[in-house]
């Protein structure tokens, strides 16, 4: 596997962690703003995360799967 391969693939993971945490929001029918505020983040950050471009730090990881009520493993692999 080459280099272009392994940054395509990491695109391709931070998009579906992104989407990942994109459904849990909205599954949560929490506001982002509400989620930013409790993270003590942007929105505008939340909307990074969601998108893939940007993902959160493990602390926050963990606080977002707890504001949200889902696993780690549900952020990061389902």
């Amino acid at each position: 596997m080459n280099n272009n391969d392994k940054q395509k693939d990491l695109v391709a993971f931070k998009r579906k962690i992104g989407f990942n945490i994109w459904q849990a929001i909205e599954q949560s029918n929490l506001p982002r703003e509400y989620v930013a505020e409790r993270l003590q983040v942007t929105k505008r950050t939340v909307d990074y995360w969601q998108s893939g471009e940007k993902l959160p730090s493990i602390e926050r990881f963990v606080l977002l799967s707890q504001l949200l009520g889902v696993s780690l493993e549900g952020l990061l692999f389902v």
